[in-house]
């Protein structure tokens, strides 16, 4: 009968932990706190963006060129990457 009371109390336990470190993201003030916590992580450590890293976006321009809708650029996407992996890009 002992189990059944701790098992009872861990599952509270597993409940409420999983309640704290979900409940601070659905606000604003736990967002920015976290925010905060990572900028100090950052400067903290020294981490720095490679200097190699490029992003490929697609801009006003490029949806103009293409008639089809953005939704439908599968195949584009896919040209896209396969021809970044070629020239060695990884991700």
């Amino acid at each position: 009968m002992i189990w059944r009371t701790q098992a009872g109390v861990g599952l509270a336990a597993a409940g409420i932990c999983a309640l704290l470190g979900w409940l601070p993201g659905e606000f604003r003030a736990g967002r920015v706190v976290e925010w905060k916590m990572r900028d100090a992580h950052v400067i903290a450590t020294g981490a720095r963006v490679p200097a190699e890293v490029v992003l490929v976006t697609v801009d006003e321009a490029a949806t103009e060129a293409f008639e089809e809708p953005l939704l439908f650029w599968h195949g584009y996407y896919a040209e896209a990457i396969e021809r970044l992996a070629a020239a060695g890009a990884r991700g």
